[in-house]
């Protein structure tokens, strides 16, 4: 996977199968996904939560592949929390090359040191 802060993911699923999910996950990235919690729905079935942290290439062709195995799972990919992510990329590039005015985003807004 590819190290740094701009390519981690959290993928986040809801299933009713999770040992075929985390065979297939296993499979493709070689992680293992974590189970985070299990709750009971209204119709009586048990679902569970499942996460596992991807790199943004995997996250296309996995969350293709879960929903090939279970057409019911429920897939989130979200930034790692924590990380940088588009705030670290605007940063890196600079808008203007004067030294004397401060650093915009492409809107025209200051960016904040925070």
């Amino acid at each position: 996977m590819a190290q740094g802060d701009f390519w981690e993911r959290k993928m986040r699923l809801h299933t009713t199968r999770p040992d075929l999910l985390a065979d297939a996950i296993r499979q493709a990235v070689g992680r293992e996904a974590s189970r985070v919690r299990s709750y009971r729905t209204e119709n009586g079935e048990t679902v569970h939560i499942m996460q596992v942290v991807i790199s943004r290439l995997e996250a296309v062709p996995l969350t293709e592949l879960i929903v090939a195995a279970d057409p019911q799972a429920i897939v989130d990919v979200v930034p790692l929390p924590g990380s940088f992510g588009l705030r670290r990329s605007i940063r890196l590039a600079k808008r203007h090359s004067r030294r004397d005015l401060p650093d915009v985003t492409k809107y025209g807004n200051e960016l904040n040191e925070d």
